[in-house]
């Protein structure tokens, strides 16, 4: 298994014990998710992410969509059947976690405000374009505080 960032580069040697917790995909699956650090507060934090060799404990791979299982593209797919596909095959550890959902994007951005959170995602179609930020996955900052 090989985990990359965005821009393509491996991160195994960096994030092993995710590759070790992401063990038991199906063959020729690629999921699509995030890295994130958590303070003590169970609360995102990027400057953490970045001092990844002291916070392993508090690192967290956020697992939001797949998109090919056992070679098969799914990119066509609805979202929520994409999303049915991932809850099955995800493993959940101590470092894998299904990302949350929410029935609209208020409900998410009164969620990430209530808690203190740094922002959310919103899909606005479901089909997923590969390799770019785009109009379809919107990022919503409300802590402008931190860095993106």
């Amino acid at each position: 298994m090989t985990l990359y960032s965005r821009r393509r580069n491996i991160l195994n040697a960096k994030f092993g014990y995710i590759v070790e917790a992401l063990d038991g995909l199906p063959d020729e699956t690629v999921i699509d998710g995030e890295l994130v650090a958590m303070d003590e507060q169970g609360r995102s934090d990027f400057h953490l992410l970045q001092s990844f060799r002291s916070a392993e404990l508090n690192i967290h791979y956020y697992g939001f969509d797949v998109l090919m299982r056992g070679g098969k593209p799914l990119t066509e797919q609805p979202l929520s059947t994409r999303r049915q596909i991932l809850t099955q095959i995800l493993p959940r550890n101590e470092h894998v976690t299904l990302s949350a959902v929410g029935d609209s994007c208020d409900q998410m951005l009164n969620f990430v405000e209530v808690h203190g959170l740094e922002g959310s995602w919103q899909a606005s179609r479901q089909r997923y374009e590969s390799g770019k930020r785009s109009a379809p996955w919107c990022k919503y900052r409300v802590n402008l505080g931190q860095d993106s």
